[in-house]
């Protein structure tokens, strides 16, 4: 059974904080038990630093107030930071510029600032959307 689109309101939440076990479960019960629906969520943790995204729907015309109480509830008591913003379903569709096709771009170099800068710096230029970017410092030819 598909949905009706055109019958749900959309939000963006967004959490960003120290990691640790139960961040995820916490965030999507306040979700559930406030009637949303978990539509796409991408997180992940770096140098136990915490970072989720997630998309969620609900009835149209649900207000968004026992949400929002819900996450400041959790900020307070977990120490999570919470951003809630309401968002339009045809705001939600990717980049696309002329049919383009997805590339991987490897980088590998020196550690040095502005590095990350100097790469999207000449990605933007040629007009190249980025849709996802991992970087890391590793330690080459050191013994770990």
């Amino acid at each position: 059974m598909q949905k009706d689109e055109t019958l749900l309101d959309w939000v963006v939440v967004s959490v960003i904080s120290q990691d640790r076990p139960g961040i995820v479960a916490c965030v999507s019960k306040a979700l559930y038990e406030n009637h949303y629906n978990i539509e796409a969520l991408s997180q992940t943790a770096i140098l136990g630093q915490f970072a989720m995204i997630l998309i969620a729907s609900a009835k149209k015309g649900q207000p968004h107030q026992s949400l929002e109480t819900a996450f400041q509830a959790l900020s307070q008591t977990l120490g999570l930071n919470i951003s809630l913003k309401e968002a339009r379903r045809e705001d939600m569709v990717p980049y696309r510029k002329n049919g383009t096709e997805p590339f991987v771009i490897t980088v590998h170099g020196e550690d040095r600032p502005g590095l990350a800068y100097g790469v999207s710096e000449i990605l933007a230029g040629w007009g190249i959307n980025i849709t996802r970017l991992d970087a890391k410092v590793t330690l080459i030819g050191q013994k770990m």
